[in-house]
């Protein structure tokens, strides 16, 4: 679910942590999507860009999470010596706990 406006929300922070506090019920967690703004110009991406838009939800259900995060996994932390010869192997999905 998305919902977006293009009218400031002075109580968006009030708003959220209403909706959070229903994520056990509702199983959806807010977002606050905020977007610098320009005085006589349109709100900028991604509202009017397109960028966010509606995906069914089946869609969404027959996608793989193991072989999504798979294809986009690459070593991001400085901390870890890389060697390019030899990849860093995809760990895997986290245990459920």
């Amino acid at each position: 679910m998305l919902w977006t406006s293009d009218a400031s929300q002075p109580d968006a922070g009030l708003l959220w942590s209403q909706l959070y506090d229903q994520h056990p019920t509702t199983g959806l967690y807010p977002l606050l999507l905020d977007a610098p703004r320009v005085v006589g110009s349109p709100p900028p991406r991604p509202w009017r860009s397109g960028e966010l838009g509606f995906t069914p939800k089946e869609s969404i259900d027959a996608l793989d999470p193991n072989l999504e995060l798979r294809g986009l996994w690459f070593v991001t932390d400085d901390d870890i010596e890389y060697d390019p010869l030899k990849p860093f192997e995809w760990p895997g999905l986290a245990g459920s706990q």
